[in-house]
């Protein structure tokens, strides 16, 4: 041991040697100090921002569900309002409803309030009922419900909603429910939550509804929250020296109970958010400690054995870099640098001939390896070929895909008589008539291993009439395989006998290998277009077959989705996207049974609700496609209302993705306007004033102008075609 330190001291004596151990220290010390920078730093903003997000995220997962009980129960009010009928028996009824355990679950009370004010209890016990305002009856008298909080010190907040038992006949009074709080809080129960978030839910006064916080932890991030905005947002605030992240979500609830809003704040503990990025933090110090050590070992071993032979060969390359070919580099190492000096000194007798060749098949490679276009592909070959072999023409043969016995001659030459040469203004490309080519000779030229010499006074293949009908008589031919199917043949042809030596003929060949890889994927990118739109498109007919009232609603749909983009102005990956979401819009329907799509009246609510997840089940089954990441927001949001009251997400506005917006107008334009079990087509010029009167509601405004603008378009070219 204590002599090997003492060899390495030695070599390290060496002022070349000194400079390249340096070297490895300062190359592997900046890295890694980097690295570790850069790693720790990135690493804890990426886990903050993503729990950030995921604490939004399920900020707003708990707001709609929130807002599904709301929704639910309202449905429940309404279900009992209409069993409240004029000849109904009061106490026939409050047995009924105290049996039915489904309406338990949601309520703990039900009230009926006469117009005369005499209130009877139907499930529970009576209650304190607060006002309501001639604002409120005017909400509840368009048929919706009416949410009203009852705020008691000391104790837990009661939630009312009330609705009228008939909006069309006010004087039948009013129905109100004291919604059950276990089962509208139950989000934010114990397990329903990660263990370390805290929830509180907050009225449109900023008011308690519900909270797992404690008493301090609240007041301390009240005043962050007073200050927080209207809708959605993240803050952060202290508690006992601890940062806690908090995210709030608001729910809508203005347009269907009549309330500003309710807001849920998610509080989490910053170090739990970040927890995994301690332990990073603690093991890697050690683990570059341990890198620069086994790098500074390494270094010297590798100046010990290479800093001879390295310098031998550093001069030789730096001779051959300044084009002097002719020095040899000498190591006799017995290792793998003196096969590296072997093969360097043969490489050094090759380079001056290949150099220009290769620097062009270089350039030519790139040329046609990042086109898709066939044509392109073949005339940038018999352009630029003639940089690589002076000859007097260079033609392509690109065999017919559908018909093997047919070809189209590509062509580049002189006339004969002329200076050939690629500058010689004569020179020419031009397509000539279709070849009829024999079976045999298919056979033959597929036999073809390489390439093959056709000297003046040999037997010529048909193939090459066109070309000695021009008096070419020496031939260099290159059939082209693809998928070992004859897809073209390479010619270079001279008017005089011409032989090549074994480098040309090897470079020819790289090329035509390329031409081949070319003119593969041309043909692969296109059958793999003309199969992805087949599969799309036998995909939504598979889904409109379920039901012979929707036969081709999918592709009427896509029509008018991708015109009313491109009235929209829609770039064309966009309009392209929006073609293949409108196939798929409605591919979640797979999971839906006949007897619901096809039932001639109304449907339950339990039917409904499943014709209502369509739009999600959509979603997942295309989610674990890759490609059609930007397709999930349009297949599930294409049942999105404008003003927030679709399903399944209850986005609003710009926050809808445009192809979802176009996706609903068009959808709903085929639904109406055709039959369905339910009820006849309407003419269109009903269906049209329904879309008209659902802008800015319904649907966005730009997109029914848009889809206005196409309808007048189409019926302008119809016109014309009578």
């Amino acid at each position: 041991m204590h002599r090997y330190l003492n060899e390495n001291v030695k070599l390290l004596k060496s002022k070349v040697s000194h400079r390249i151990f340096l070297l490895f220290i300062i190359c592997a010390l900046i890295p890694i100090a980097g690295l570790a920078t850069i790693s720790l730093t990135q690493v804890t903003k990426q886990m903050s921002e993503q729990g950030r997000e995921r604490l939004a995220r399920e900020s707003k997962s708990v707001g709609m569900h929130i807002y599904e009980h709301l929704h639910y129960i309202g449905s429940e009010l309404q279900m009992v309002s209409s069993n409240l009928k004029h000849d109904s028996n009061k106490v026939d009824l409050i047995a009924a409803m105290q049996k039915n355990e489904h309406i338990k679950e949601g309520f703990t009370a039900l009230l009926h309030t006469s117009a005369s004010g005499v209130a009877t209890a139907i499930l529970g016990t009576e209650f304190a009922l607060p006002e309501i305002s001639g604002a409120e009856l005017t909400h509840m008298a368009l048929g919706k419900s009416l949410i009203q909080v009852a705020h008691a010190p000391g104790k837990e907040s009661r939630v009312l909603i009330s609705r009228l038992v008939n909006h069309e006949e006010p004087g039948r009074g009013i129905l109100t429910g004291e919604i059950r709080n276990s089962y509208l809080w139950e989000v934010t129960s114990p397990g329903m939550l990660s263990p370390a978030i805290e929830a509180l839910i907050l009225d449109d006064s900023n008011r308690v509804l519900t909270s797992t916080l404690s008493e301090g932890s609240f007041a301390a991030q009240m005043e962050k929250i007073k200050r927080a905005g209207n809708l959605r947002g993240t803050f952060e605030w202290y508690h006992k020296k601890e940062k806690y992240i908090s995210s709030y979500w608001s729910i809508f609830l203005k347009y269907e109970f009549f309330r500003p809003g309710w807001k849920v704040v998610l509080n989490e503990p910053e170090s739990h958010m970040l927890a995994p990025i301690i332990g990073f933090k603690r093991t890697f110090p050690f683990i570059v400690i341990l890198s620069l050590l086994f790098v500074a070992l390494m270094s010297v071993n590798l100046i010990k054995r290479s800093l001879v032979p390295l310098t031998k060969l550093r001069e030789g390359t730096r001779r051959i870099a300044n084009k002097d070919f002719s020095t040899l580099v000498d190591v006799k190492s017995g290792d793998e640098f003196e096969e590296l000096a072997h093969s360097l000194n043969s490489m050094a007798g090759k380079l001056n001939m290949q150099f220009k060749a290769l620097a062009t098949i270089a350039e030519i490679d790139r040329a046609i390896l990042t086109s898709l276009n066939t044509e392109k592909i073949i005339n940038t070959v018999i352009n630029r070929m003639w940089e690589i072999l002076p000859s007097d023409s260079v033609s392509v043969a690109l065999i017919d895909p559908v018909s093997d016995h047919t070809a189209t001659l590509y062509l580049r030459g002189t006339e004969h008589g002329t200076n050939s040469g690629a500058g010689n203004e004569t020179n020419k490309n031009k397509r000539e008539t279709p070849l009829t080519l024999k079976i045999e000779e298919i056979k033959w030229l597929k036999s073809i291993h390489e390439s093959l010499d056709i000297s003046p006074g040999d037997k010529l293949p048909d193939c090459l009439a066109p070309l000695a009908e021009r008096g070419l008589k020496s031939f260099l031919l290159m059939p082209i395989l693809v998928n070992e199917r004859l897809s073209g043949v390479i010619t270079v042809a001279w008017f005089k006998s011409h032989r090549l030596h074994s480098e040309e003929t090897g470079q020819l060949r790289q090329l035509a290998d390329q031409v081949t890889i070319a003119l593969s994927n041309s043909r692969l990118v296109s059958e793999l277009k003309e199969l992805n739109w087949g599969t799309l498109t036998a995909l939504a007919r598979t889904v409109d077959a379920k039901s012979p009232w929707t036969a081709g609603h999918s592709e009427r749909v896509t029509n008018m989705a991708v015109e009313i983009g491109r009235e929209l102005g829609l770039a064309q990956n966009e309009i392209v996207d929006l073609h293949r979401a409108a196939l798929l819009h409605d591919i979640g329907k797979i999971s839906i049974s006949p007897a619901i799509l096809d039932k001639p009246m109304k449907l339950t609510a339990k039917e409904y609700a499943k014709m209502c997840a369509h739009p999600e089940t959509g979603r997942r089954i295309l989610e674990p496609i890759k490609a059609y990441a930007k397709l999930l927001p349009m297949v599930a949001g294409h049942h999105e209302s404008y003003d927030g009251t679709g399903y399944p997400d209850g986005l609003a506005g710009d926050d809808i993705c445009v192809g979802a917006r176009i996706l609903a107008v068009a959808d709903v334009f085929d639904a109406i306007i055709s039959d369905r079990p339910y009820r006849p087509a309407m003419e269109i010029g009903k269906v049209v004033d329904i879309i008209k009167n659902g802008a800015g509601t319904k649907f966005d405004p730009r997109v029914v102008t848009a889809f206005l603008t196409v309808l007048h378009k189409q019926g302008r070219r119809l016109k014309k075609a009578s």
